[in-house]
């Protein structure tokens, strides 16, 4: 079952500025597939990605997942 929200995406440099911030990402169950287009560069550094979404069931809660990204180039 899809959400009508859909899933919020945020990844945040460790210097702080949020550069990418995008929401109601469709995602069907568990799976979340999309492709980010970045509209600049990001450069060499450590971000936070942070995925959360709804529980379509509204049984579970809502989830939220943070991961580390380094850029190196």
């Amino acid at each position: 079952m899809e959400d009508a929200d859909g899933a919020k995406l945020r990844m945040i440099h460790s210097a702080g500025p949020c550069i990418v911030g995008l929401s109601a990402i469709p995602y069907s169950e568990v799976v979340i597939n999309t492709m980010l287009e970045l509209y600049a560069e990001p450069s060499t550094g450590l971000y936070m990605v942070n995925i959360s979404a709804a529980d379509p069931t509204r049984k579970a809660g809502d989830a939220a997942y943070t991961q580390p990204l380094v850029i190196q180039k």
